[in-house]
């Protein structure tokens, strides 16, 4: 019952905070037009910013029960125009500290003031199409786990996994920005590290209505035999679900059925072992719930663990680095997370990395209060959701290699 209405809370939160930054920029855009090329904004540009204002909180809205060229359209605008605004309200609010701290002195005249602004405008506007640009380009993140200084390994499981690769790619959001272009640009890319096992943590899905099926089918090729009759990815691709498959508790279901249909396999709450590397994948919906996290990795540790052993190297895959401590708790050797995006855009950055206490991007350690270890990877994700811009952050795959 709780959750209707923090959504409905959010949302009006999110809808005040956004109208107000558009007040802001129109006075901002209003004053330097009248002090330095002496026009009057006429009054239809007042009521495109109203529009503008509501554009993306509609867009999604009609984004998840249609799609065809017009929603796309609108969608792409509402979105780019979002991110665009976040840099015109930074430069918008900067003018005013300005105006009110130099201006009013007299220490420097209002002409001179409002060329600053215009600057200013001018830098927010160069900022955001390099966020647009930059949104596009998918980096390859390298990083070495050293898997076996942290717990005893068999030997005949160290000396198998040694050197092998594994590819962790999250937050792909393919939906009415990113279609299956994107989906094929990301699996040519994976394909290309020749990766030994593949690993999607989740928001495969953007949550806008889409044809599940199409849009996915690129991914097949990860799953794929080569000429040589081969399997491309040796060790297979699984696949955990993110928040952003779980909006519409209707499409969910389909979203499943179209992973599967192209031999991606699913961890759903469940273990698999594979050459002594134990992997466990959890569902995000379930394991929101710190309590419900608790019991479900308890459950599959221990009951239906298929023998479990805290001794042996293991690996989460968790759609959001959230609960550390109780992964660290149940004998977890190395979390592999998704979800923040490291916050896509900056200054946004700064409110992930204070929200997940600096696991929001990286290789980190963590410690629990019993002294147990765990070493917890998060990337930035591969995609984008709502602006799809990228400013502070990249958008990557990352290869891992154990050691």
């Amino acid at each position: 019952m709780r959750k209707p209405f923090i959504f409905t809370t959010v949302i009006f939160i999110t809808c005040g905070m956004v109208a107000i930054a558009h007040a802001v920029v129109y006075e901002a855009l209003a004053a330097i037009l009248a002090i330095l090329f002496f026009v009057t904004l006429p009054s239809f540009v007042f009521y495109i910013f109203i529009f503008l204002a509501i554009s993306f909180t509609v867009a999604t809205f009609i984004s998840m029960k249609w799609n065809n060229t017009a929603v796309r359209v609108f969608y792409i605008f509402s979105s780019v125009w979002t991110g665009f605004l976040i840099y015109f309200f930074c430069a918008a609010f900067a003018y005013g500290v300005v105006v009110m701290f130099l201006a009013s002195s007299m220490v420097m005249s209002s002409v001179f003031v409002a060329w600053i602004g215009l600057v200013l405008l001018t830098a927010a506007l160069i900022t955001g199409v390099y966020g647009v640009f930059h949104g596009n380009d998918v980096h390859v993140t390298k990083v070495n786990v050293n898997i076996p200084s942290l717990y005893p390994m068999p030997v005949a499981s160290s000396a198998v996994w040694k050197n092998r690769t594994a590819v962790w790619v999250s937050d792909i959001h393919l939906g009415h920005v990113r279609g299956s272009v994107f989906a094929k640009k990301v699996t040519d890319e994976i394909l290309s590290l020749k990766p030994d096992i593949v690993f999607i943590g989740g928001d495969l899905y953007d949550g806008s209505k889409v044809d599940e099926a199409a849009i996915i089918e690129p991914l097949r090729a990860l799953t794929d035999i080569d000429s040589l009759g081969q399997k491309k990815v040796p060790l297979g691709v699984y696949f955990i679900m993110g928040n952003h498959e779980e909006f519409n508790v209707h499409a969910t279901a389909r979203y499943a059925g179209a992973i599967k249909a192209i031999g991606i396999r699913i961890l759903d709450d469940e273990m698999v072992t594979i050459d002594g590397l134990q992997i466990i994948g959890v569902d995000h919906g379930r394991t929101e719930n710190r309590m419900r996290f608790i019991s479900i990795l308890q459950k599959i540790t221990t009951i239906d663990s298929g023998h479990f052993d805290p001794k042996i190297p293991s690996i989460l895959l968790k759609h959001e680095p959230r609960d550390l401590d109780v992964a660290a708790r149940a004998g977890i050797t190395f979390q592999i997370s998704g979800h923040t995006h490291q916050g896509q855009i900056f200054p946004v950055s700064l409110v992930t990395k204070l929200t997940f206490k600096g696991f929001d991007y990286g290789l980190r350690k963590y410690t629990d209060s019993t002294g147990k270890l765990m070493q917890v990877y998060t990337s930035s994700g591969v995609g984008t959701w709502g602006p799809p811009l990228r400013v502070g952050t990249n958008s990557e795959i990352v290869l891992i290699s154990f050691r």
